[in-house]
């Protein structure tokens, strides 16, 4: 209650009461009216009777109610202070600092072990890399890559995952040196795609990391399959466009190729699968959505972070627009690694457009990206609000995809041959 009042229940040996008790008055000047309202044998003066609660803890009559902090609604027992039973000890410290380690997410695992040794062994890899020439560098990864892939299949996946990452160091060091016909940088990561579907795809039967390395390789590989055709900014351009646009569809290849699809076919013709079987390809495919779209999210910030450095005004808008809609469909995605690989995509891509810009611009940019973001971190949308807000990034984005075939077709010099045409 208000007012410096406590409601209790008190419970004698006969009797039980609700009563209304002053908060600044001491337990000990209360305690005679309650025993005559109870009807409690105060004859016996020689066995004092206190209050206890139920975990047994004795209420001190020397001091107030508000000082002891007692809840309202609080059941206390008259008993003999010769028969008041001892007080909750807490005996279990060790086991509750135990449950507590075993609870934490941030505990050494073996898993974290198994990192660390990966993240040496890529080290040692890239080091090698850069010290081999890089035909002998090519040979030693490719072959390490092998050799883990053979691992994976016996399903000794620790020593695999450790070569895989040492391959990958080494691919690392090696794509500046080796003559690609591809920026360096997307050279890096279609070899960390291909490397990740030979070990994990076909090594060690993961759907995922097959479709990840695979998205890699495929989106990298059409740099050099279109610059014939085209220029290097054309080429840069197509495969930006072509990752962004898969975005759109990987959730359903991801559940096509875990398998869910096929589950639900069959749920639909009467057979049923297992609950562990259905966990399973549910867990793949989420598993497969992340591997896939850090995939995409990389060679867009590739691509883009080199478009939007361009001398065309073409390949600046292209880019900007390509960060931008990573950063809209981050918004549809359901797990936290699958949005902040796109998020650190569209950073990326801001990051090279300011590189290239003058300070002035740059510090208004950063002020203008400061406020937002203050904006947003504070920002608790109600329900409409929050509605308005996904249809309008809706159609931002829709506007965003369509202006990417004017921008792609100018930056093939589909415009410039239309102008010479006529």
């Amino acid at each position: 209650m208000s007012g410096g009042y406590t409601r209790l229940t008190v419970q004698g040996a006969a009797r039980k009461a609700d009563v209304v008790l002053p908060d600044d008055e001491p337990v000990a000047a209360l305690l005679p009216p309650l025993l005559d309202l109870l009807a409690e044998d105060r004859s016996g003066s020689g066995r004092p009777v206190t209050l206890t609660t139920l975990l047994g803890q004795q209420v001190d009559l020397t001091r107030t109610l508000a000082e002891q902090e007692l809840a309202q609604g609080t059941l206390l027992r008259v008993v003999r202070v010769d028969q008041a039973p001892p007080p909750p000890e807490v005996a279990d410290v060790t086991d509750v600092v135990a449950e507590a380690l075993a609870a934490r997410p941030d505990r050494w695992r073996p898993v974290w072990g198994l990192a660390a040794t990966a993240g040496v062994a890529a080290v040692a890899g890239w080091l090698a890399g850069a010290a081999l020439d890089p035909g002998a560098g090519a040979l030693a990864a490719a072959l390490t890559t092998l050799l883990a892939t053979a691992l994976a299949r016996l399903h000794r996946t620790g020593p695999a995952w450790v070569l895989a990452a040492a391959a990958a160091g080494g691919a690392l060091a090696l794509a500046p040196a080796l003559d690609l016909p591809l920026p360096t940088a997307l050279a890096a990561w279609g070899m960390l795609g291909l490397i990740a579907a030979l070990v994990g795809g076909l090594g060690a039967g993961r759907v995922s990391a097959g479709l990840g390395g695979a998205t890699a390789v495929l989106l990298a590989g059409l740099v050099p399959v279109l610059e014939p055709m085209a220029t290097e900014r054309g080429a840069l351009a197509a495969a930006g466009v072509l990752a962004v646009l898969l975005l759109g569809v990987l959730p359903g290849l991801a559940m096509t190729a875990s398998g869910l699809n096929g589950l639900d076919d069959r749920a639909v013709e009467g057979r049923r699968p297992g609950r562990r079987r259905v966990l399973h390809a549910v867990d793949e495919t989420y598993r497969a959505l992340t591997w896939a779209t850090v995939a995409a999210a990389g060679v867009v910030a590739v691509t883009g972070w080199l478009l939007v450095r361009g001398d065309l005004i073409w390949s600046t808008v292209l880019g900007g627009v390509l960060g931008l809609l990573v950063l809209l469909r981050a918004r549809v995605l359901p797990l936290a690694p699958q949005r902040l690989a796109l998020i650190a995509a569209g950073v990326a891509v801001a990051v090279g457009w300011a590189l290239t810009r003058e300070p002035e611009a740059v510090l208004i940019g950063a002020g203008v990206v400061l406020l937002v973001a203050a904006v947003i971190s504070g920002l608790r949308a109600t329900g409409p609000l929050a509605a308005r807000l996904r249809r309008l990034a809706s159609v931002v984005e829709l506007l965003a995809v369509l202006a990417t075939v004017p921008l792609l077709l100018a930056m093939l010099g589909v415009f410039g041959d239309l102008v010479g045409t006529f």
